[in-house]
């Protein structure tokens, strides 16, 4: 039976995307598919130019009717937008592509499409991708030259390093009913809770094509947390929060997955207690510190050493100066 209700939603959030929305759109509306799609464009609140620009776009465009563009008057916040767009899809899957992001590969959906129908085990599909660094002469770059983790992968999944939002094909029924549960409204992004939600759920599958292009410029969010060492300690921390809900919520006891898990907690501690050591906010350190002497994990040397120079003075500093230059 022919049907016209779409099989793929496609999500893009966006926000002050005017001079890269367009680019965004076409690399969707140029997919292949053997099958309909339809794309959610859930701009929050943009005091640019986003809408006239899509609107202009889209008058004259032959697949207008399958573009939703919606622009709330008041700004929602970025997980509460990102929410909001995936209670518009109707598709069986869904795929993500924000507004500063776009697909290369017209055969991006059908490819993850044929994986995924293929095998129902099979919760997410994510494709190998290149970063493009805005404003620069630096060539784009392939993210991933090696042989990525597939399969049941949550041991994985948990170190959050992967996979990369505009590549990745999901479920969407593995997310109805529970998003207010896995995207929390305060959580600072909605990738990492997906994929673990996702990797609890089943197999993950791995594309090496390059599909997509990350763009990597310094108003998006990892480039305004790049900037500044306070913006990615929250970050961290709002990392953290994800995956100690993430175990509270799905009651995880398996021992070896428990050990991973207050590992990377762990780990992401003393990252942040290293960054603010390194911008000598000996307060925001030792914070960070009665926090790592609760964690079961074990602490590294090094970072006990780095933990007794700021009780020494001017030496303290001078050795905790030597050991980052």
């Amino acid at each position: 039976m022919i049907t016209n209700k779409p099989l793929v939603s496609i999500v893009m959030i966006t926000y002050n995307h005017e001079n890269f929305i367009i680019e965004a759109i076409e690399g969707i509306l140029m997919q292949k598919c053997d099958y309909p799609i339809e794309l959610i464009i859930a701009d929050d609140c943009s005091p640019d130019n986003t809408t006239a620009v899509v609107n202009n776009y889209l008058k004259n465009h032959p697949l207008q009717n399958r573009v939703k563009y919606f622009k709330p008057k008041k700004n929602k916040g970025a997980m509460p937008n990102f929410t909001f767009a995936l209670n518009q899809c109707n598709g069986k899957y869904i795929a993500n592509c924000e507004g500063d992001d776009y697909w290369s590969d017209p055969l991006k959906l059908q490819k993850q499409v044929d994986l995924m129908e293929a095998d129902e085990s099979i919760s997410l599909v994510y494709t190998n991708c290149e970063e493009k660094y805005e404003h620069t002469n630096i060539p784009l770059k392939t993210k991933y030259t090696t042989t990525m983790p597939e399969g049941h992968c949550l041991a994985e999944i948990i170190k959050g390093s992967f996979p990369q939002t505009v590549s990745v094909l999901y479920k969407r029924n593995a997310l109805i009913n529970q998003q207010d549960t896995v995207l929390r409204p305060h959580y600072q992004m909605g990738d990492y809770p997906i994929a673990l939600h996702l990797a609890n759920k089943g197999k993950i599958k791995y594309l090496p094509d390059v599909t997509c292009v990350y763009r990597k410029n310094d108003s998006s969010i990892s480039g305004e947390v790049a900037k500044n060492y306070l913006k990615n300690i929250n970050f961290i921390s709002s990392c953290r929060e994800v995956l100690s809900d993430f175990k509270a919520e799905n009651k995880i006891t398996d021992i070896i997955l428990l050990q991973k898990i207050e590992a990377q907690l762990q780990h992401w501690l003393l990252t942040s207690f290293s960054m603010s050591i390194q911008n000598n906010n000996t307060s925001l350190a030792k914070e960070l510190w009665q926090k790592i002497e609760q964690n079961s994990s074990p602490t590294p040397l090094k970072y006990q050493l780095l933990n007794s120079s700021t009780y020494l003075g001017s030496l303290g500093k001078w050795l905790i100066k030597s050991y980052y230059n």
